[in-house]
């Protein structure tokens, strides 16, 4: 199974045989595939926007703010400081404009 050997020789440690996988799970090593946080959607969901040519009640592109700010920036931004939670997973995958509207609203249950 396992062995021991010494540090300097004079301090013994046990040895253990752990796979990879084995370490994952215990958190001796990062996931070489890590489960995206919502910032990590705040770009495809700007882009899903500008796809779908999303506009808000006045007729402004949902994908960009009167000041010129990206919609990427303005969620990471607001993820970041915990401001509002614009939940862009949502908005990444709706397929109407009407569906990307409610996402937040949704995000907030």
């Amino acid at each position: 199974m396992g062995h021991y050997e010494t540090i300097n020789s004079t301090t013994p440690f046990f040895v253990a045989p752990f796979t990879a996988d084995q370490l994952r799970r215990a958190g001796g090593e990062a996931d070489p595939d890590p489960t995206p946080t919502d910032t990590d959607y705040c770009l495809p969901a700007e882009q899903n926007l500008e796809r779908l040519q999303c506009r808000d009640r006045a007729g402004n592109p949902m994908w960009v703010n009167r000041h010129g700010e990206r919609f990427r920036d303005t969620c990471e931004t607001a993820q970041r400081e915990g401001r509002i939670f614009f939940n862009p997973k949502c908005i990444t995958n709706a397929k109407h404009c009407t569906e990307a509207n409610r996402c937040p609203a949704e995000g907030m249950q």
